[in-house]
């Protein structure tokens, strides 16, 4: 499921996912080991309904991290 999001460059290899102007969360390479990135959905309240929060293997699996929850949200949101 696609929900539109979009990315853009903050610092370094850090990046903001929005929706519209709405910072919905952030990814980033995690210092200590450049091969796990960060991910935290920070724009909505998604607490018990989806993990927002996490490290992976990888940009893309960050990213998809950042959707998944963000999915999750607006379809319990009634929003999708």
């Amino acid at each position: 499921m696609t929900v539109g999001l979009n990315w853009r460059p903050f610092q370094g290899d850090a990046e903001c996912a929005y929706l519209g102007e709405v910072q919905i969360g952030m990814i980033g390479r995690l210092s200590a080991d450049p091969s796990t990135w960060w991910y935290k959905v920070d724009g909505i309240d998604v607490k018990w309904m989806a993990k927002g929060f996490g490290h992976v293997k990888g940009k893309a699996s960050a990213r998809r991290g950042i959707e998944r929850a963000f999915a999750v949200w607006a379809e319990r949101a009634g929003l999708l």
